[in-house]
C-alpha cells in the first residue's frame, strides 16, 4: 500500500511556525520558583526596613512629647514656687496691721506705702503668669517645628524604602500628623484654661487684698477719730479747763473787790447812821 506524502508547501508552513515559536522563547530561562523567592525576600526586607523606620519615627515623636512635658512641668513648678513666696510676702505685710495697736502706730501715708508694696506683689504675680504664657507658646511653636521636621524626614525615608506606594505613605504621615495636631490642640486648650484660672485666681486675690486693706484703713480712721474724741474729753476734763488759773485768779480778784466794796458800803451806812 502506498504511504501518503506531504506537499512541500505543508513542510514550509511547519518550518515557519516552529521558527516563530523558538524566537518567542526567552534567551535565559529562569525557574519560576526561584524568581518568586527573590521577590519575597525583597518584599520582606522592605517590610522590615519600613517597620523599623516607622518605629524610629514614633520614638522620635515620643521623645519630643516627653521633652515638652518635662519643660512644661518644670516651668509650672518654678511659677508655683515664686507665687507661693510672693503670697507669703503679702501675708507678712498684712501682719503689720493685723492688730489695732500696730495699726494705731501707722500714718495714712504709711498705710498707702504698705498697700503699694502689697499691690506690687500682685503685679509681679500677674507678670509671671503672662511670661509663662509666652514661654509655653514659644515651646509649642518649637515642638511643632520639630515634629514637622521629623515627619518630613521619615516621609523621604519611607518613600526610599518603597514598601508602600507614595500615596499610602503620604496617607500614613498625614494620619500621624492629624493625631498629633489633635493632641496639640488639646494641650493648647488645657494650657489656656490653666492660665485663665491662674489669672482669675490672681485677680480675685488682688480684690480680696484690696478690700482687706480698705477695711483696715476704715479701722485706722475710726481709731484716729476715737483718739481725737478721747483726747478732747480728757482735755475738757483736765484741771486746767475745769479750773483755769486765769479764771481762778479773776474770781479771787472779784471776790476781793466785792469784799472791799461791801466793807466800804458798810462803813458808809454806819457813818450815816
Amino acid at each position: 500500500m502506498r504511504e501518503p506524502t506531504t506537499s512541500p508547501k505543508a513542510w514550509r508552513n511547519v518550518d515557519t511556525s516552529s521558527t516563530e515559536e523558538v524566537r518567542g522563547l526567552p534567551d535565559v530561562v529562569v525557574p519560576e520558583e526561584k524568581s518568586s523567592e527573590t521577590l519575597r525576600c525583597v518584599a520582606e526586607r522592605r517590610q522590615k526596613r519600613h517597620g523599623q523606620a516607622v518605629t524610629k519615627m514614633q520614638q522620635e515623636l515620643d521623645y519630643i512629647g516627653k521633652e515638652m512635658e518635662a519643660s512644661v512641668s518644670e516651668l509650672q513648678k518654678f511659677l508655683q514656687l515664686k507665687v507661693v513666696k510672693s503670697d507669703e510676702k503679702s501675708e507678712l505685710l498684712f501682719e503689720k496691721i493685723v492688730s489695732d495697736t500696730a495699726l494705731e502706730g501707722f500714718s495714712f501715708e504709711g498705710l498707702e506705702k504698705l498697700w503699694n508694696m502689697i499691690h506690687q506683689e500682685s503685679l509681679n504675680r500677674k507678670k509671671w503668669i503672662r511670661t509663662m504664657d509666652e514661654s509655653l507658646k514659644k515651646m509649642e511653636r518649637s515642638r511643632a517645628s520639630k515634629i514637622t521636621n521629623v515627619l518630613k524626614k521619615y516621609t523621604v525615608k519611607l518613600e526610599a524604602i518603597s514598601f508602600f506606594l507614595a500615596a499610602d505613605i503620604h496617607k500614613l504621615i498625614n494620619d500621624e500628623a492629624t493625631n498629633i495636631n489633635q493632641a496639640l490642640l488639646g494641650n493648647e486648650r488645657a494650657t489656656a484654661k490653666l492660665l485663665f484660672n491662674l489669672m482669675k485666681s490672681e485677680l480675685e486675690k488682688e480684690e480680696s487684698h484690696k478690700l482687706k486693706w480698705q477695711e483696715r484703713v476704715k479701722d485706722w480712721k475710726l481709731i484716729q477719730k476715737n483718739r481725737v474724741i478721747q483726747s478732747f474729753r480728757e482735755f475738757m476734763a483736765s484741771e486746767e479747763i475745769q479750773n483755769p488759773p486765769a479764771v481762778k485768779t479773776e474770781m479771787e480778784n472779784l471776790i476781793k473787790e466785792q469784799t472791799v466794796l461791801s466793807e466800804r458800803r458798810l462803813g458808809v451806812l454806819q457813818h450815816v447812821g
